[in-house]
């Protein structure tokens, strides 16, 4: 059965929420909280309390599992990445507002007893908090509460963070084989008399790699999941993300001018997404896309287009750029059949000979910029070229050339531009570096 570990996105709202009821239906001290079966009132106004609040709290990760042949949402869980607290606000216990049919005094004691028991452990350090691990019934006892918990502790190591979380009888052997160590007993109770326990579980802590150490920051920790694209539907967007993220690239802007208002065309867009597409469907050369979602909003902010040249190119041959192929009807043709073609002309020269990779595209909307997410999306792309053992060839602008240096490319020539020539600014030379990274890994 494969399962595959992803973000949630907003559409996967309602799959969300539904696993969320069937997951606990069996829980014997549910019922004290709600009816079980949840109505369909009640589900239909969780979804939207999860749609009304989306992407408005950001040291919320939500992750989850698919079994991708059916599709099925079969496990998933809800991490909070929390930061330095000061002060005393932290300490106050959130209002919430709960359904007709709750019992709101069961929630509201719940809530505050658990949430003071985690302050009094945890105080105001940063931490990792896994609020929820859940596994449908029916999926029980196959691993997947297993993938989304590696992936959480992963990320809090990374981060040098500790992580905290409240374990059900039901979850706490899984909790002890992956290293966490229990440190208090939980019991609440419906009200003071404690005549009725409401809920028993233990408060256990994975501790962060090295202690003694300061922790990095949990803002970006688990935020960016890297994984393949795969839906059609992706294709769109990416031609968005690459038209924001170089919307203020000169050479960029001369080649595909920009609209009235400023932005690319969506017709130039549909193409661009289209193209992309296409090339996808290739097998010479090869081409792997990656994504980079954010996994507290379930939006797609950046990817990367690698092409894998499986057979040596002859140089003598024109590629795609030489013959001016595919550009769009508002694109300057003989500026991208200059510029394309040289940079194609150089690759040739210097790699035709041998099987390599070109790392075509890494592209990040401005906002998200300067957070990592370039690195990410680098790193599980080399994993790629490694396995084959590829030299990888890239084409930088002075604004990605540090980092692509950090990861081992090297220079080996550049294109100038003369801007002035193609109706842009005059007297200014844009130059363009051409890099190659050799092979490594393993054969």
């Amino acid at each position: 059965m494969p399962f595959q570990l992803r973000p949630v996105l907003k559409s996967d709202a309602e799959q969300w929420t539904k696993l969320m009821f069937d997951s606990y239906a069996d829980d014997p001290a549910i019922k004290l909280l709600y009816p079980v079966p949840a109505s369909p009132a009640v589900i239909e106004w969780s979804i939207n309390r999860t749609l009304k609040a989306w992407g408005q709290n950001t040291a919320l990760r939500l992750m989850q599992i698919v079994e991708m042949d059916t599709g099925d949402v079969v496990a998933g869980a809800e991490w909070m990445f929390l930061p330095q607290q000061e002060g005393d606000e932290w300490r106050k216990i959130p209002e919430v507002h709960f359904h007709d049919d709750y019992n709101k005094e069961n929630w509201a004691t719940l809530l505050k007893t658990v949430t003071e028991m985690r302050h009094d452990i945890m105080g105001s350090q940063p931490y990792v908090l896994l609020n929820t691990l859940v596994t449908h019934p029916k999926y029980r006892r196959q691993g997947a509460a297993s993938i989304l918990l590696e992936w959480g502790i992963q990320q809090a190591a990374a981060a040098n963070l500790p992580t905290y979380l409240l374990a059900s009888p039901r979850g706490q052997p899984l909790y002890l084989k992956k290293g966490f160590k229990a440190v208090r007993e939980s019991l609440v109770y419906t009200d003071s008399s404690k005549t009725q326990i409401l809920r028993t579980g233990v408060c256990m802590i994975f501790d962060a790699p090295d202690p003694s150490s300061p922790p990095k920051s949990p803002i970006t920790a688990g935020k960016f999941f890297v994984e393949p694209v795969t839906q059609e539907t992706d294709f769109l967007k990416l031609a968005e993300i690459e038209a924001a993220a170089f919307s203020e690239n000169r050479v960029v802007n001369l080649c595909f001018p920009q609209g009235p208002s400023g932005k690319r065309d969506s017709q130039v867009l549909e193409i661009r997404g289209k193209g992309l597409f296409k090339d996808s469907q290739k097998s010479e050369p090869e081409c792997r896309y990656a994504k980079a979602t954010d996994t507290s909003s379930g939006e797609m902010v950046a990817w990367a287009l690698c092409y894998f040249y499986n057979e040596p190119l002859d140089p003598s041959k024109p590629g795609s750029a030489d013959k001016g192929e595919g550009w769009p009807p508002t694109a300057s043709a003989a500026l991208c059949d200059h510029f394309f073609g040289e940079l194609d002309r150089r690759r040739k020269d210097c790699m035709g000979g041998r099987r390599h990779a070109l790392m075509s595209v890494v592209a990040t909307r401005p906002e998200h910029q300067r957070q990592g997410i370039g690195a990410q999306l680098l790193k599980w792309i080399l994993d790629l070229v490694d396995e084959k053992r590829y030299d990888c060839w890239i084409n930088a602008s002075a604004k990605g050339l540090e980092l692509y240096k950090r990861f081992g490319w090297v220079e080996e020539g550049f294109v100038d531009l003369d801007l002035g020539k193609w109706g842009g600014e005059e007297g200014v030379m844009d130059r363009t570096v051409c890099l190659e990274r050799k092979a490594r890994g393993k054969a």
